[in-house]
């Protein structure tokens, strides 16, 4: 991260020493900065590591292989779990949630060789049912704040794609292999 920031550092130095300074234009690039956007996102973040470092993760994992245990039933719960959390936490902070506790749970049930297709199943699922809500990803939060739109509106524009992707994913789900 540190390294990401230098390097963001030094090429704004360099456009400045081959642009010129042009306090209009940097005036104009802070009005584009969606500061609430950023609040939620950091917000959803810290929600993220609080419920991992009480450890909610391994007890859910030891809670799920005592009460299922067939593989594709617990692929299809891994994988419909990231669609719809993410229509909640965003899909980048479901991700970052299921894919460390799907590793882990894979792991435990001697099932490496599945973790690929779940992972990558997980990922479409998280993206795919992020877009119901404002709140799912970051291009949703920033068009519902842009546009002063209400809940209703926003998910009456999505909810059709969004049952349409929940059901080609869970085809894909059940054919796991």
């Amino acid at each position: 991260m540190l390294f990401t920031f230098i390097l963001s550092l030094i090429s704004f130095v360099v456009l400045i020493i081959f642009k010129g300074i042009n306090f209009t234009y940097l005036n104009s690039l802070y009005d584009f900065i969606s500061f609430k956007t950023l609040a939620l996102l950091s917000m959803f973040i810290a929600v993220n590591k609080s419920l991992e470092l009480i450890g909610a993760f391994k007890l859910l994992a030891f809670y799920v292989l005592n009460k299922i245990t067939k593989l594709k039933t617990i692929a299809i719960l891994l994988i419909l779990i990231c669609f719809f959390s993410s229509m909640l936490v965003t899909n980048d902070v479901a991700l970052l949630c299921f894919v460390p506790f799907s590793i882990y749970l894979l792991k435990e049930l001697k099932a490496k060789k599945f973790t690929m297709q779940i992972i990558i199943l997980q990922t479409i699922a998280a993206n795919l049912g992020s877009m119901l809500t404002p709140f799912g990803n970051p291009q949703n939060l920033f068009i519902f704040t842009y546009f002063h739109l209400d809940f209703l509106s926003f998910f009456k524009s999505t909810y059709i794609y969004c049952f349409i992707s929940l059901i080609l994913l869970f085809i894909f789900t059940i054919n796991i292999k």
